[in-house]
């Protein structure tokens, strides 16, 4: 059923029990029957049926009581909640989960370092061939560069275009196209919002005027109601008369009454018939209050449609704006703690990554250094300054860094390596289902809409999903790499299972009595 006939619906039902209204309006009101009495006993019988005894209601007392309590201290229970009693997807909606050391800085490279072993270097999700297009140089020297400018030159027809420029007139002619979309769109939202507020202040307008009249619609209820009674009493005493009458006068007497008795009728009659006008006006203009209201909706619904479309306008002009040639790959602050304190960490370090992604040249963006404890290697500051313009020179160059630094974060694309396994908050309408009792959640890799960020989990693997995403500008379909696993919100029959956090575990135990 689409919007549209769900609105129809509900204008039909409305006038349906309008319509069942002015029936019941018509017809005489019976007596309404008592809800309750007592018996002898003092018991209490609900609608003439249903007996209800003292100890029933002290028992639904108790389970109030006990249910009240049971509530209070699920709510102020203070037990601390960590990973290993937080496993539960649905736990996380309640507690932050969210990395406290992942701001922590760098380290400076000071001490000595030996690297890894050429032959320990064997994991390369991505080839480096593939940091190139098919049409890139293979060297990098002012030569090669001129080299290479000569041939695009030639490709292009002699026109002396270099491929930085071409590819700028690209960038320029794309945002200008979806700058021109974006005015359209904006005008439409600007009329829109004029209906929006045209509506809104007539749906009120409507509303009153439709509660003076039903008012006063109730006011005559009264007088015809008073009306309806003497005639009646008219009409009862003019036949009385024709009865008693046994004399001229008195028959003459009754028809006196009776022309009063009729006249009056005639009264009534112009009375009622008003009323049901004023009544038919009346639903006439609720009638014209709920298609107003409608209309509303409809309104709102297609400025929250132009809205939407304005800010997918927004994404695309970021995304033809930022440069997609710079990648960059960096370790989340709780890695980093973790690796130079030697701990267990399933975090990459940045020896993996570099052998693995990073084709930066040394000599503008910097080499490595082994980092302070000697656990791993940190990146040097860059010699030059806006070095970021060399690799600019040759747009279709991607350039994946490893351990950026702040100016060339600003210029790409960031990927960031959690410590722990990625598990995201399921979506507040469609990520929970308390009928089918799961819970979707998305794990693994998260990417924003304006694929510019995205988050990892530490995983080789997943880090090279992730890099391949960014190479072709997210436009692969998101099945891609989306993950969505679905756990049940909880278990009752099976307690003591990884998705129970201990919490909920200790109440089914009680409740059980296990």
């Amino acid at each position: 059923m689409t919007k549209y006939d769900r609105m129809h619906a509900r204008k039909e039902q409305r006038r349906a029990e309008r319509e069942k209204e002015r029936k019941e309006k018509e017809e005489s009101k019976s007596k309404k029957r008592a809800v309750y009495r007592k018996d002898g006993q003092g018991n209490i019988i609900l609608w003439g049926w249903l007996k209800v005894t003292w100890v029933a209601i002290g028992m639904i007392i108790a389970i109030i009581a006990i249910t009240s309590f049971l509530a209070f201290a699920l709510i102020m229970n203070d037990e601390e909640f960590r990973d290993e009693n937080c496993r539960n997807p649905f736990c996380q909606l309640f507690v932050d989960m969210s990395d406290p050391n992942e701001n922590i800085p760098f380290v400076p490279d000071e001490n000595n370092y030996t690297p890894i072993p050429e032959d320990e270097k064997n994991w390369t999700p991505i080839p480096e061939a593939e940091a190139r297009g098919e049409d890139e140089p293979v060297c990098y020297s002012p030569a090669c560069k001129k080299k290479y400018d000569e041939a695009a030159e030639e490709k292009k027809g002699g026109s002396g275009t270099s491929e930085y420029e071409v590819n700028r007139d690209q960038k320029e002619a794309i945002m200008d196209e979806i700058n021109e979309r974006t005015k359209v769109i904006i005008t439409k939202i600007k009329d829109k919002e004029a209906e929006v507020r045209k509506q809104r202040d007539l749906v009120p307008e409507l509303k009153e005027k439709w509660l003076e009249q039903k008012d006063d619609l109730k006011g005559n209820d009264g007088e015809l109601k008073g009306m309806e009674y003497k005639v009646k009493q008219m009409k009862k005493e003019y036949r009385d008369a024709y009865d008693d009458a046994e004399t001229t006068e008195e028959v003459t007497e009754a028809k006196r009454l009776k022309d009063e008795y009729n006249l009056y009728l005639i009264e009534y009659e112009t009375a009622l018939a008003d009323d049901v006008k004023e009544y038919e006006d009346v639903n006439t203009i609720l009638e014209e209050y709920d298609q107003a209201r409608e209309d509303l909706e409809v309104l709102i619904e297609e400025l929250r449609e132009l809205r939407d479309e304005f800010q997918d306008l927004r994404i695309e002009m970021f995304k033809a704006k930022t440069s997609d040639q710079f990648i960059n790959i960096r370790l989340s602050g709780t890695c980093l703690v973790l690796i130079e304190n030697g701990y267990p960490t399933n975090c990459p370090t940045y020896v993996e990554l570099k052998a693995a992604f990073d084709n930066t040249d040394p000599n503008f963006s910097g080499g490595f250094s082994p980092s302070e404890s000697g656990n791993d290697i940190r990146r040097d500051a860059s010699p030059m300054q806006n070095y970021w313009n060399y690799y600019q020179q040759l747009p279709n160059w991607k350039i994946i860094t490893v351990d950026p630094d702040a100016y060339i974060m600003t210029k790409g694309m960031l990927i960031e390596i959690t410590a722990h396994h990625l598990k995201l908050k399921p979506d507040a309408e469609t990520g929970i289902d308390f009928d089918e009792n799961k819970i979707y959640v998305q794990h693994g890799i998260s990417i924003n809409k304006t694929c510019s960020h995205a988050t990892v989990s530490p995983d080789m693997e997943l880090i090279g999903l992730a890099v391949k995403q960014f190479f072709d500008r997210c436009n692969n379909p998101e099945d891609d790499w989306k993950t969505i696993a679905d756990r049940p919100i909880y278990d009752v029959l099976k307690l003591d299972r990884s998705y129970n956090p201990l919490w909920l575990d200790a109440v089914l135990h009680g409740a059980l009595g296990k």
